[in-house]
C-alpha cells in the first residue's frame, strides 16, 4: 500500500492531538496538591462588653450602630434606629452578642466588627432581641398619601373655602 502525502499529515496530526501535553488527557488527580488546607470563613458568634463612645450611621444618614471603647463597631439594620437609640445612649454600658467579621481598625490596633444579634444596655438591664425587632416591625408598603380632605374650609390655605 502506498502513502499518500493527505494520509501522513493527517495521522501526524491524529498522533499530535493524543499526546497529553495540552492538559485535556493529564489525570486531574496527578496535579500538585497544596499542602495546607484551604480554610472557608464562617460566621462567629461573640459576646462583648464595653461603653458607647459614638453612633454610626450608613450613608443615607440613618444610625445603622455604634462604636465601642474597645474599638468595636456594631452594627444593626437602620429600620431598627428608633428602638435602639431609645434604648441605649452614648456613655452606657452594653454587652452585644452577633456574628463578628473583621473591621477596618486605625493605626496597629485592628478592629472588629460586630453584626448585632442582642443588646444589653447593662445600666439599665434593658435587652433587645433584633431579630424579635425585625419581626415586630411594621412592614413598609410604599409611599404614604395624606389624608383626603372632606372639609372644603381645610383644601385651601387660609381656610378660604375652595370655589
Amino acid at each position: 500500500m502506498k502513502s499518500t502525502p493527505l494520509f501522513a499529515s493527517v495521522a501526524m496530526l491524529a498522533l499530535w492531538v493524543m499526546q497529553p501535553t495540552h492538559g485535556f488527557t493529564q489525570d486531574a488527580t496527578s496535579r500538585a496538591r497544596p499542602s495546607q488546607p484551604i480554610l472557608m470563613e464562617t460566621a462567629a458568634t461573640q459576646t462583648t462588653t464595653g461603653v458607647v463612645k459614638s453612633f454610626t450611621r450608613a450613608p443615607t444618614g440613618e444610625v445603622d450602630g455604634f462604636e465601642l471603647d474597645d474599638g468595636t463597631t456594631v452594627h444593626y439594620p437602620p429600620s431598627l434606629q428608633p428602638a435602639i437609640t431609645a434604648a441605649v445612649l452614648k456613655n452606657n454600658r452594653v454587652r452585644v452578642t452577633g456574628l463578628v467579621g473583621p473591621g477596618l481598625g486605625t493605626g496597629t490596633k485592628p478592629a472588629k466588627l460586630l453584626e448585632a444579634q442582642t443588646i444589653t444596655n447593662l445600666t439599665t438591664n434593658q435587652t433587645l432581641e433584633l431579630e424579635k425587632l425585625l419581626l415586630d416591625a411594621p412592614r413598609a408598603t410604599g409611599p404614604t398619601q395624606p389624608p383626603a380632605t372632606t372639609n372644603p374650609s381645610q383644601a385651601r390655605p387660609g381656610g378660604a373655602p375652595a370655589r
